[in-house]
């Protein structure tokens, strides 16, 4: 009988990966994944352990144990970038980095309440120019300010801005 590895056949087949993230308040990350972002809460959930899951993809969130703090996530997800981003600054969510035109991904930067980096990413905007790797922002606070067209309070405005400025100054 022949080794299935030496025979190029995998021994098993990948269903699904899955993050699970170390968060220091579920009640918190919980308000922040379900009601912010719209995800739906596993039913067998608790404040120790659950799932948030939206469409076909889950998160796993785990009250201080496993994981590490500071993970990233790439977000991929079909729709106007801009539009998200502006309904999360309504929200108050904390952007590190505004909508941004790559070769490979249209993509902003959100950060949970964890200081978990969520990597919202679309298709690149193959009209747009592309910015480089090294580019820490694309947008002035003005053409923020121009793109939220009412932010909800001047102090999401003012935490755009500030995040944007710390980043132009590295």
């Amino acid at each position: 009988m022949s080794n299935s590895r030496e025979s190029n056949h995998p021994i098993f087949r990948v269903e699904c990966i899955n993050p699970i993230l170390r968060v220091k308040e579920m009640p918190v990350s919980r308000h922040f994944y379900v009601e912010v972002l719209g995800f739906r809460e596993a039913e067998w959930g608790d404040d120790q352990f659950t799932c948030v899951t939206r469409d076909s993809s889950c998160i796993y969130l785990c009250q201080g144990a496993q994981g590490q703090p500071g993970m990233w996530l790439w977000l991929g997800f079909d729709g106007d970038i801009h539009d998200v981003y502006n309904e999360l600054i309504a929200k108050g969510v904390a952007i590190s980095r505004p909508p941004t035109n790559y070769p490979w991904a249209f993509e902003m930067h959100v950060e949970d309440p964890d200081g978990h980096v969520l990597r919202f990413a679309t298709e690149p905007d193959n009209d747009q120019p592309f910015a480089s790797r090294r580019t820490r922002h694309f947008y002035s606070s003005e053409s923020i300010y121009n793109r939220t067209q009412s932010p909800t309070n001047s102090h999401q405005l003012t935490r755009v801005a500030l995040v944007m400025e710390q980043f132009s100054s590295d």
